[in-house]
């Protein structure tokens, strides 16, 4: 392979980026060229931009309205990078939806669900799963009523565990879901508090109420529905109304109440959001300001390759085969094509490049090969970059080889590179985005950097001989 001059690495990375088409005209190119010391002087990654999403404002527009599932809030402990998350709080923030504390992330916790309450309220967005008739369908998992029951009618109900709520905006809906509830035992009230908005009717964000003429129990329904009894029951109802009416999947309502306070975002909410930036009108400048296109590996010691190109996808795992054959005992059979398979499948999908450096440094000093104790953690595990394996015992196994290598190159990709950080950046300080550390030697560091050197001189030989 050819060595390319630094003007046509950049005509290579403008031509992957907008397409052969789009030519890079001579003044900009003049401009990157200018004050240009090192490869990696002008590839600085910025914490607050998005690392994903392309900066083309077409595209960004296409990737958006291409979302078909709803996207849920995720929890604590169990949250993961996600490109269509990243794209919705893009859109959030161009829409003054601030996300000032952890920005845009890809990641859909407390904050992005917020944003996405406020927008839902200021855009008049009630359901996110339509069911023909009702606009509010809530399970509640505490006792029902106030201090273990509720009068109604004269009768105080109590020892019921659970209580479902709805708003309707049909009364033959209602009708429906009325008979079903009393059909299964289920106790069944007005609740003047629960919404049953009219979606027709919104002025100034205050709701207008549906008074049904439906007749229940010898008087008339009101703007709501309580649904009280057992729990088993209730998750019958429930379903019931999800399936029956609704034509969906069942819904169970076994878990935790935390569980049914998430924010989802919809199909229909993100065509929305798409809608509303068409109307305000997004230009390239705006995008650019919160989408990062860093991916290079940084500094000296690193070798940058593009992985969707054939012959730097083969010379990524010539580099790191040679290197695996210097690090002997293999047991775990790993090969330099399944490093770069890994380091590619984590590219496309987080558009953050693992150099092979890095990648065998880290393979090497985690004891995945070359430790004469064949027997060790890693190895035991299969396992052979130690992910989560403690000293405490705890230990992480996975069914196939090449599939802790994808997790190694996907958590180094989606966890470590980005905001702010490079491949560089890790060697002197290797910590993730919540500031937790890959490994507790205090000389992890100086150990990686000193291995990555001598694959890079193993690059450089390679480089040098095409």
């Amino acid at each position: 392979m050819k060595k390319r001059t630094l003007k046509e690495e950049l005509e290579r990375i403008h031509s992957i980026t907008y397409g052969k088409k789009i030519l890079m005209e001579d003044d900009l190119l003049n401009k990157l060229l200018q004050g240009v010391g090192s490869k990696s002087d002008n590839l600085i990654d910025d914490p607050a931009k998005a690392d994903y999403v392309d900066d083309n404002v077409k595209k960004y527009f296409n990737d958006l309205r291409s979302i078909n599932d709803t996207i849920t809030q995720q929890k604590f402990g169990t949250m993961e990078y996600q490109k269509n998350v990243e794209l919705i709080q893009i859109g959030l923030v161009l829409l003054g939806y601030e996300l000032p504390i952890h920005g845009i992330d890809g990641l859909f916790g407390p904050e992005t669900a917020e944003a996405v309450k406020k927008y839902k309220v200021d855009n008049n967005i009630l359901s996110e799963e339509f069911i023909p008739g009702i606009d509010e369908m809530v399970w509640n998992k505490m006792p029902w009523g106030m201090n273990g029951g509720n009068k109604v009618d004269g009768i105080k109900w109590s020892g019921h565990d659970t209580h479902i709520h709805f708003g309707f905006t049909s009364s033959d809906t209602a009708i429906k879901v009325i008979e079903k509830a009393l059909s299964l035992g289920l106790r069944a009230s007005e609740n003047p508090y629960t919404t049953g908005v009219d979606k027709n009717v919104h002025t100034n964000k205050s709701f207008h109420y549906n008074t049904f003429d439906g007749d229940f129990n010898g008087k008339k329904l009101g703007k709501g529905l309580d649904v009280s009894g057992n729990s088993d029951d209730m998750e019958e109802l429930f379903n019931w109304v999800s399936t029956d009416l609704g034509h969906g999947e069942s819904v169970s309502m076994s878990s935790s109440s935390d569980d049914n306070e998430m924010e989802t975002v919809s199909p229909e909410m993100i065509q929305s959001i798409s809608s509303e930036l068409e109307t305000k009108g997004v230009t390239k400048q705006q995008l650019d300001d919160l989408v990062d296109e860093v991916n290079t590996g940084g500094g000296d010691i690193f070798t940058d390759l593009d992985l969707t190109n054939e012959e730097d996808h083969k010379l990524y795992a010539k580099i790191c085969e040679i290197y695996i054959k210097t690090r002997q005992p293999n047991p775990l059979g790993i090969t330099g094509v399944m490093l770069a398979d890994g380091a590619k499948s984590a590219f496309i999908k987080y558009s953050k490049y693992v150099p092979p450096e890095l990648a065998c440094a880290q393979l090497a000093a985690e004891g995945g090969i070359g430790d004469p104790n064949t027997n060790n953690k890693p190895v035991r595990t299969r396992n052979p970059f130690d992910i989560a394996n403690t000293d405490d015992g705890e230990t992480r196994t996975y069914p196939t080889i090449q599939g802790a290598i994808d997790a190694y190159y996907n958590l180094i990709a989606g966890s470590y590179l980005g905001k702010g950080k490079t491949s560089n950046d890790l060697i002197y300080n290797f910590i993730n985005h919540q500031k937790q550390r890959y490994a507790k030697e205090e000389d992890y560091e100086d150990v990686v950097t000193s291995i990555a050197k001598k694959v890079r001189k193993i690059a450089q030989t390679l480089e040098n001989s095409i």
